[in-house]
């Protein structure tokens, strides 16, 4: 068997001719070869990423980052298979570090290549080093000379291109080392068009010619010691096409020293989508009693209704002749609730509605002046007791609290006085509530609503608070809308509400639009409603509010004129299944939309 070192060449005449007759009878046995003289200082990292349920996620990009020099990144896109693949330099040497007896030559690594490779020699006496490439003419395409080398381990890189630097032809190429008056050859694949490696330009070559920075024996063990372990940093993200959309994943302290295969799982958005359903205007509140049962209200008294958890939805009857004299306007509903699926209640301007047959007919069971303002939002704790909240959406003495103790025939105003507009109730359990509105102040009960105290956020500026959620005795949320100060417009607190933490420095971007809702499904999992010109308009969490990322607009959007801009109620049941409503601008006006989550389990 014709081994590498069996070519000595004393001119490149005799190079020509030989490689001609060589290359013809074992091109397929160089080619194919498996027993390089020596590993390669890259190491190929592949795998696989998915979501929880095992699918793959598609076009996802994948960085691996240097701790020692972030400036170094290595980056690949994943396939239709959620597979990646990438090289990255090690910088590791793995020669003896004792001179050889003779020269060697290491095979190229990697081999096939598309970007660079990496050609590794070992010199075991002071010598002239040339090394030249040929394509399998024969002919030569490119030469890295370096005059008077010591004994040592040296490696030159080869970007795939000639000496006018241009890019070579896919094909077979040689490489032959002279030193001395000894040669060796190795061959390799060149595959141009691909991306199979991302090795970054590295020192060892000067220039074009390929002056090799001299290296000596011990420095290269130096390197080999010290340069065995490199320690990555690992970032997963969307690209403009993954599928499904993941939350951004950082892992850290990747150690590699071989090839390897790592298979990362990541948390995927979930599935949003907006549901068929025509309504011409905005919707402002969306209630679900189960998995199926659900209403959503908006301006002009709309009214839909669905019993197959959005897939289709029925218009309900609004009793505009219980309100005679107001206008169209006027009659906008701004909260809806059920306690069950033939009771519930909505709010409008200055009055609350019931019904007992589920939507069917609505009757009216609390109104006054026109001067009130709206109600905007209406809670329950059980099937008798329950609570409504508004007022005028602008800063003044005009809030109203009501309470009813007989499942909603009668309301009682037991507002706390003074008191501004109140625009949000959170009831944490039978016993203790909160209420958010306009101002610098929360409202809380410990007993049921019979008594509330008044809690000062100590803000010195009045801040318009859209929403309030208490996930427990000690965590919870309070949202500002865009009329607020960008530092208040997402508060939270872990102290039962004693105190509050600005968190706009971990949610700033969203925060820029203002928060119109907040809902959070466990202390984990939570997502937020903004108005949005254009942009992005929901945001979500997957770490209690450490961190949060947009939903993609590419995940709701029918077409390049209609987007999401305007968030007003999150609603979810558990944190795999919820809706939004809000409003699409379509020709300068506003149209009511109904988007759905829903996650596999």
């Amino acid at each position: 068997m014709l081994g590498v070192n069996m070519l000595l060449f004393k001119n490149s005449e005799s190079i020509r001719d030989l490689l001609r007759n060589w290359i013809f009878r074992y091109a397929f046995i160089l080619l194919f070869s498996t027993t390089p003289i020596l590993l390669a200082q890259t190491f190929n990292i592949q795998g696989k990423i998915s979501v929880e349920d095992q699918t793959p996620v598609r076009y996802a990009s994948v960085t691996f980052i240097n701790q020692n020099d972030t400036t170094q990144k290595y980056s690949a896109i994943t396939d239709t298979c959620g597979y990646y693949r990438l090289t990255v330099p090690t910088g590791i040497d793995h020669f003896d570090y004792k001179l050889p007896a003779n020269i060697e030559l290491a095979q190229n690594y990697p081999n096939p290549f598309s970007a660079s490779t990496s050609i590794q020699y070992k010199l075991n006496i002071k010598s002239d080093v040339e090394i030249t490439i040929y394509d399998l003419l024969g002919r030569e395409v490119r030469k890295f000379i370096s005059d008077n080398k010591s004994p040592g381990v040296y490696s030159v890189i080869w970007d795939g291109k000639n000496e006018q630097g241009k890019s070579v032809a896919t094909g077979i190429y040689l490489y032959q080392l002279n030193a001395g008056n000894e040669s060796r050859v190795g061959k390799m694949l060149v595959l141009q068009g691909t991306t199979l490696t991302n090795i970054p330009p590295l020192s060892n070559i000067s220039n074009k010619t390929g002056n090799i920075r001299e290296k000596s024996s011990q420095e290269n063990h130096h390197d080999l010691i010290q340069e065995t372990l490199k320690i990555y940093d690992v970032k997963i993200t969307n690209s403009d096409s993954t599928l499904p959309y993941i939350f951004t994943s950082k892992v850290a302290d990747i150690a590699v020293q071989s090839d390897t295969t790592l298979n990362f799982c990541v948390k995927d958005y979930g599935n949003w989508t907006k549901l068929d359903i025509i309504c011409t205007k905005t919707l402002r509140d969306i209630i679900f009693i189960d998995d199926q049962n659900g209403w959503a209200v908006g301006d002009s008294g709309t009214i839909l209704h669905t019993i197959d958890g959005g897939d289709t939805w029925q218009q309900q009857a609004f009793p505009f002749e219980q309100l005679p004299g107001y206008e169209d306007n006027e009659k906008d509903l701004y909260a809806v609730e059920f306690i069950d699926t033939v009771t519930g209640f909505i709010g409008s301007n200055n009055s609350i509605f019931k019904t007992t047959d589920g939507g069917k007919t609505w009757n009216i069971k609390y109104s006054k002046n026109l001067n009130s303002g709206r109600f905007h939002d209406i809670e329950f704790l059980n099937g008798e007791i329950g609570f409504a909240v508004g007022g005028f959406w602008a800063e003044g003495i005009s809030g109203i609290l009501l309470k009813t103790v007989d499942g909603g025939e009668t309301w009682d105003d037991i507002t706390p006085v003074p008191s501004y507009t109140l625009t949000c109730i959170s009831i944490v359990d039978q016993r203790k509530i909160w209420i958010c509105g306009i101002g610098r102040t929360l409202f809380f009960s410990a007993d049921s609503g019979t008594n509330w105290t008044r809690k000062e956020l100590g803000i010195s500026l009045s801040v318009y608070f859209s929403s309030i959620q208490f996930i427990s005795d000690k965590i919870g949320w309070l949202g500002a809308d865009y009329n607020s100060p960008y530092s208040i417009r997402l508060l939270r607190t872990i102290d039962g509400g004693e105190t509050w933490i600005q968190t706009y420095r971990d949610a700033w971007s969203f925060c820029l639009d203002g928060v119109n809702t907040l809902c959070f499904a466990d202390s984990l999992s939570g997502w937020i409603g903004t108005f949005s010109l254009g942009s992005y308009a929901i945001a979500q969490t997957i770490d209690g509010g450490q961190t949060w990322e947009f939903l993609p607009e590419a995940m709701v959007k029918r077409n390049e004129l209609e987007y999401v801009h305007h968030i007003l109620k999150i609603y979810f049941i558990n944190k795999n299944l919820g809706w939004a409503v809000g409003s699409v601008p379509v020709n300068s006006k506003s149209r009511g939309i109904v988007l759905r989550f829903k996650r596999e389990k």
